[in-house]
């Protein structure tokens, strides 16, 4: 079986199935079976999961974007905080390229993208 960790680089990868797999690996090392969430996995992995919906990368957009719905779906109370992570992490700052401009809307765009399909907004 494969490291949490290499499930965030499966999720870039140009295999839609490898992708989805990862996703759902993800939000399987997060929900442990006796109920306990490690927090500092959580938080790892959801501000990962943002910075990594900003790459260009291959596919990173799409599974980073679905890994976060799934996280999401997991872990709806982390609604708050991801949508405070997403402001911050994809802030467009004075001096930034416009390609990295491009890359943090982008990103900015999949992560919400994210909130909406895990069905967090309508509970």
């Amino acid at each position: 079986e494969e490291s949490f960790l290499q499930q965030f680089h499966n999720l870039a990868g140009p295999d839609e199935e490898v992708r989805c797999k990862a996703a759902l690996a993800v939000r399987q090392a997060l929900s442990t079976d006796g109920g306990d969430t490690d927090q500092d996995n959580l938080r790892y992995a959801v501000k990962r999961l943002v910075r990594g919906v900003q790459s260009s990368r291959q596919c990173a957009r799409q599974g980073f974007s679905l890994a976060l719905a799934e996280v999401l779906v997991a872990f709806p109370d982390e609604l708050a905080g991801v949508l405070t992570l997403i402001m911050q992490l994809t802030q467009l700052q004075s001096g930034l390229k416009a390609n990295e401009q491009k890359e943090r809307l982008l990103g900015r765009l999949f992560a919400y993208i994210a909130v909406r399909q895990s069905g967090c907004l309508c509970r």
